[in-house]
């Protein structure tokens, strides 16, 4: 898993509204050192890595997360097949992966995590989670 549940950059690629709340398409990546081809140098460790990636599908955004869609799906109609970079901040993530019953009554257990953001804010420097401005966010610390 390349998902940090520390604050973590993503790209949003759908938004769909659900009425009370959300499901979103978004993708991670993180630094993996020990890549078969790394393909860039870490400035600051000097150390060849290449990216590994990730793709969420069905997370739902809820709460504050979804109080704040509307602004989401305007950015993302606007960026069109780029995607959208958003930060969620320390603590607005959980996963969730308990079994359940199926129909013949048989324990299973989900095949994807159910992954849950409570919080989010845009990465161009607009601070939708409080009314405090926050520092501009750099793409360049978007991986992809």
């Amino acid at each position: 898993m390349s998902l940090r549940y520390g604050k973590n950059y993503v790209r949003v690629f759908k938004v769909e509204n659900k009425g009370k709340y959300a499901e979103v398409q978004f993708s991670s990546s993180r630094k993996d050192y020990y890549a078969e081809t790394p393909d860039r140098i870490d400035e600051k460790t000097g150390r060849k890595f290449a990216y590994a990636s990730s793709s969420w599908g069905f997370v739902r955004f809820v709460g504050d997360a979804f109080g704040k869609i509307d602004s989401l799906i305007e950015s993302l109609d606007a960026a069109g097949e780029k995607g959208v970079p958003i930060s969620i901040p320390e603590g607005a993530m959980s996963e969730k992966r308990e079994s359940y019953n199926d129909k013949d009554g048989n324990r299973q257990w989900p095949k994807n995590p159910q992954m849950t953001c409570f919080n989010f804010e845009l990465s161009d420097g607009q601070d939708t989670a409080s009314s405090k401005a926050s520092a501009q966010v750099d793409e360049d610390e978007f991986p992809f």
